[in-house]
C-alpha cells in the first residue's frame, strides 16, 4: 500500500524565550512535546533578526552559498538547511527547518503540545514539587543553562547548578539529566530527581498540602 504523502499546513509559532509570532508550516509532527515548524526564506530572515535583536548581537546569518541558516555556538554551529516540501494548497515550497526538533517551538493552534517539555522560567514552586513528588516520588522539569555557566564546573558543581534551577536549592537527590535541545549557546536540560519535602514543611502546611506519607500511613 502506498503511504499517503504528508502535506504541510500553514500555522503560527512562537518561542517561549522570544517575543513575537512567526508564520510557518507544519506537518503536525511533534518531537519531545515541541512543534516542528518550517519557514519560508523571508520569515526565516525575520526570525534571525528578532533573535539577534533580543540577544544584542548577530547570533545567526544566512549562508547564501549553502542556502542555509547558521546559528553561532561555542561548540558546533547549528546549521538549518532548506527542503522542498509539498503544502496543502498543492504548491511545493522551499522551507527552512529552523530549530525543528531541538527548540521549544509552540504551535499556537495546538497548545496541548507545549506542556510536556515546557522550559522553566523559574524553579518549581513548592506546590508543584509536592504535586510531582507525591504522585511519582520524583520531580522533573526542563531548565535553561548557558554554556558559559558550566565552564570550569566539576560534576558536583554542575549537578548543584541543575538542582538550583529546578528546585531553587542544591538539595536534589539521585539526580538524572539529559539534553532536550539547544538554542545558540543555551542548553535545555531535562532534570529529574528526588526531594525531601520535610525541608518545605512549613510552607506546605501553610498551603494546606498533606505531604507526610509516612505519618499518614502510621495514622491509618
Amino acid at each position: 500500500m502506498t503511504k499517503p504523502q504528508v502535506r504541510y499546513q500553514p500555522a503560527q509559532f512562537r518561542l517561549r524565550s522570544l517575543p513575537g509570532v512567526f508564520a510557518g508550516y507544519t506537518s503536525g509532527r511533534v518531537r519531545n512535546g515541541w512543534a516542528c515548524p518550517v519557514f519560508e526564506h523571508a520569515e526565516a530572515l525575520r526570525l534571525v533578526e528578532a533573535l539577534s535583536a533580543d540577544d544584542g548581537e548577530a547570533i545567526a546569518h544566512y549562508d547564501e552559498r549553502d542556502d542555509s541558516f547558521v546559528f553561532a555556538s561555542d561548540v558546533v554551529p547549528d546549521v538549518f538547511d532548506a527542503r522542498l516540501l509539498p503544502c496543502a494548497d498543492g504548491v511545493t515550497r522551499k522551507l527552512y527547518r529552523i530549530g525543528t526538533g531541538v527548540w521549544d517551538w509552540e504551535d499556537l493552534a495546538h497548545p496541548a503540545q507545549r506542556r510536556p517539555d515546557r522550559i522553566l522560567a523559574e524553579c518549581l514552586s513548592v506546590a508543584e514539587m509536592a504535586e510531582q513528588a507525591l504522585a511519582t516520588g520524583r520531580v522533573e522539569g526542563v531548565v535553561a543553562i548557558d554554556l558559559d555557566e558550566i565552564v570550569g564546573l566539576d560534576l558536583e558543581g554542575f549537578l548543584d547548578l541543575l538542582s538550583e534551577r529546578l528546585i531553587g536549592n542544591p538539595l536534589l537527590m539521585d539526580t538524572a539529566h539529559c539534553v532536550a535541545g539547544s538554542l545558540g549557546d543555551t542548553l535545555f536540560i531535562r532534570v529529574d530527581g528526588q526531594v525531601d519535602l520535610s525541608y518545605w514543611a512549613e510552607e506546605l502546611a501553610m498551603l494546606g498540602i498533606d505531604w507526610d506519607v509516612e505519618k499518614k500511613g502510621q495514622a491509618a
